[in-house]
């Protein structure tokens, strides 16, 4: 696929299938390219929440963080979206 949406939801499918390496392979790909930013930080991020279910891991801790890490840095980009997108009526 190389359409935005098509990436996006190939990503998600393999998510959901458990497919964790090749979903964060596509994600990246849409960041690399410039694409839907916003969107794809915050599917990045349930991707790593969902990544591992199983027994902590060094690996595991650090894709936890790293969740963390994306899901605050889409807070700012979606607050920025917003805030181009609609203006805010002047106080």
């Amino acid at each position: 696929p190389n359409s935005y949406g098509a990436r996006t939801n190939l990503a998600c499918a393999l998510r959901l299938a458990g497919r964790f390496a090749e979903a964060e392979q596509e994600l990246k790909k849409l960041i690399d390219a410039g694409e839907g930013h916003v969107e794809v930080l915050y599917n990045l991020g349930l991707l790593y929440l969902d990544w591992d279910k199983g027994e902590p891991t060094a690996e595991a801790i650090t894709r936890l963080q790293t969740s963390a890490g994306i899901f605050e840095m889409y807070r700012q980009e979606e607050a920025q979206y917003c805030i181009k997108r609609v203006p805010l009526p002047e106080v």
